[in-house]
């Protein structure tokens, strides 16, 4: 009777922290294009324009380019974006490619919509210029 007790409890604990490590996100990290488009924006609001360039596809010469293209885009910004807000995510049917709506808060209270787009690489989803045409 005791040991059917223990191999009850311990299947009970076995099944809540089952439950709770899948609840928790423990089934794998949160790297879809919208949460990508959100660690990038973060970074950009801290005016971490490396790490924002970072999220992107291209070589460390491009990159590096526009990083300091932002940075002078920035200081000359007088009325930057202090706050964004994801506004939904289309993949593409083959799941190669993929579209995030943003909704961005600027300094004096206006408000604007626009996309970002990306690509699936082997190291994940990357960010693309927005592709003339769109994105998908």
């Amino acid at each position: 009777m005791f040991k059917m007790r223990l191999v009850f409890k311990m299947m009970i604990s076995a099944v809540i922290c089952g439950v709770m490590f899948v609840s928790c996100g423990g089934s794998g990290s949160k790297n879809s294009p919208s949460d990508i488009a959100d660690k990038m924006y973060k970074a950009a609001l801290k005016k971490d324009y490396k790490a924002f360039v970072d999220f992107f596809d291209g070589s460390a010469e491009e990159k590096a380019g526009f990083v300091e293209l932002l940075q002078y885009a920035a200081d000359a910004d007088e009325n930057p974006f202090v706050k964004f807000e994801i506004q939904g995510e289309r993949i593409s049917e083959d799941g190669t490619k993929a579209e995030v709506s943003i909704k961005f808060v600027r300094k004096n209270g206006d408000e604007e919509t626009d996309r970002q787009c990306f690509v699936k690489t082997d190291s994940g989803w990357k960010a693309v210029f927005v592709i003339m045409g769109g994105c998908l």
